[in-house]
């Protein structure tokens, strides 16, 4: 590889790294009144990245590279899907999904429908008009589901969801609940940055190279590997701040592990969206909801509130954890019943695709639908249609990441076990390295080289396998 492209290339990351940057701008500190301008300068940074991925000098560099770096291959690609969006369609999904942004976060605190509806309308459209101009063969969500890296087809997603549907809800109905779990309210912003710190100490997050923020949707901001933020929430019950936290992390430690050589690549960040959401799920479910793992949660909540012995604050947390009734809210929902969620989800969006759901009948529904699969009827649209704001940052289909997520995430943990890696050795000693370890070889590592089927593939010597995740459910919640 010449300097010339090496140079090209770098110049390239920053400036998507700034994009990234001015997203977490808007989403934690921005003013209001800045949102107009930020979206057109957010229209003008797309433009900027969009003309350098297709210019003749980037093309000329690429036809004079020689080598097998992996990541050239992830170069070329985006540069041809670049090439398919050359009509601007990208530029106009961010700068509308940036105003939607704003508009959402106002009509959820104003339970507004009426307001977010032609908003997402807009973005409908987009999605159609991007599937139509990448093409497909079989259903536009095919193109919507390999936006970031080639992903499972509309059909392959169908089929894992389908063949899960009845255990899920047999799995939710049967799975242990108590009448009422004792849970803390929010707890104060310096506490809640003092309790993320010392879990992202406990799990191996680089502060160097990381920090901390709030934000209205917690989320996983990285502009490089040396410059990974996760935000969460500081309104929300403390247990579901803190499980946000771990799940936030799981995507950080995937951002902070990629290679070094692929740093100021394009490969140089976590595959998405089905790997990255195999980690935070890894983290979040698999060890989070542990009760080995709740008494370690259990010693920082001692130190950090008092109030309770570490041992009381763990009963409560891993309670909260595995225990709590099932939640009308995505994120604050069980282990189980959160994969009903992005059914419900991308069954929706399977009809405002192909028009037989209108954008105006989205809550009703939301509603009908969340008391067939989760057994519950939304007190208010907050609860219901408006308690997300994806539909203004990702395109229709990915929300299915997190089942992939959570199938892939079983079946790392099992081949990790497998191979001589102890999770409960790492939670009873304090020190996760070597699971760490295990995952920056096999999972972190390659960064967007490899897709999630070649990870499995390697990793545990099988494509994927829902096995495993139906094991791991009913080891925890059905035996």
């Amino acid at each position: 590889m010449t300097e010339s492209l090496k140079q090209y290339l770098s110049e390239l990351e920053a400036l998507k790294n700034i994009a990234e940057r001015m997203w977490l701008d808007q989403q934690s500190y921005m003013p209001p009144a800045a949102l107009p301008e930020r979206a057109r300068q957010a229209g003008i940074l797309q433009n900027l990245i969009q003309e350098r991925l297709v210019s003749d000098e980037l093309g000329a560099l690429l036809d004079a590279a020689s080598g097998d770096e992996p990541w050239l291959g992830v170069v070329r690609e985006d540069r041809e899907q670049a090439l398919r969006l050359s009509s601007g369609i990208w530029r106009r999904f961010l700068e509308v999904g940036a105003e939607a942004f704003s508009v959402w976060e106002q009509a959820r605190q104003d339970e507004d429908w009426a307001t977010f509806e032609p908003w997402l309308a807009r973005m409908v459209e987009i999605d159609k008009e991007y599937a139509e101009t990448v093409g497909y063969d079989v259903h536009p969500m095919d193109a919507l589901l390999s936006v970031y890296a080639a992903g499972p087809t509309h059909a392959e997603i169908s089929g894992v969801l389908n063949d899960m549907r009845d255990f899920l809800i047999e799995a939710r109905k049967a799975r242990p609940v108590e009448d009422y779990v004792e849970e803390e309210g929010p707890a104060e912003e310096h506490l809640l940055f003092a309790i993320a710190h010392d879990i992202g100490e406990l799990i191996g997050f680089d502060f160097d190279r990381g920090g901390i923020a709030f934000s209205p949707h917690g989320y996983t901001s990285s502009a490089g590997a040396n410059d990974v933020r996760i935000t969460f929430r500081s309104d929300v019950p403390l247990f579901e701040a803190v499980s946000t936290m771990v799940h936030e992390y799981g995507h950080a430690l995937y951002g902070q592990g990629v290679a070094r050589e692929l740093w100021d690549t394009p490969a140089g960040h976590g595959s998405m969206p089905y790997l990255q959401e195999s980690q935070a799920k890894f983290w979040e479910n698999i060890v989070g909801r542990r009760a080995d793992f709740a008494e370690r949660i259990g010693e920082i909540l001692e130190r950090r509130l008092g109030r309770r012995s570490a041992a009381e604050w763990a009963s409560m947390y891993h309670r909260s954890q595995t225990r709590a009734a099932s939640s009308p809210i995505r994120i604050a929902t069980d282990e189980i019943s959160f994969n009903l969620h992005i059914l419900l989800r991308f069954e929706i969006e399977e009809g405002l695709l192909n028009g037989s759901i209108s954008v105006a009948d989205v809550p009703t529904v939301w509603n009908a639908k969340s008391e067939e699969y989760l057994g519950i009827i939304p007190a208010n649209i907050r609860e219901g249609a408006l308690q997300d704001p994806h539909w203004t940052r990702r395109m229709f289909g990915l929300f299915t990441a997190y089942v992939i997520g959570n199938v892939a995430s079983a079946q790392l943990a099992q081949a990790m076990e497998d191979q001589g890696v102890s999770i409960s050795d790492a939670i009873a000693g304090g020190d996760f390295s070597a699971v760490l370890g295990w995952l920056r070889e096999h999972v972190h590592g390659p960064g967007r080289t490899t897709s999630v089927q070649e990870i499995l593939l390697a990793a545990t010597g099988s494509p994927l396998n829902a096995a495993p995740y139906r094991k791991h459910l009913t080891d925890r919640y059905m035996s």
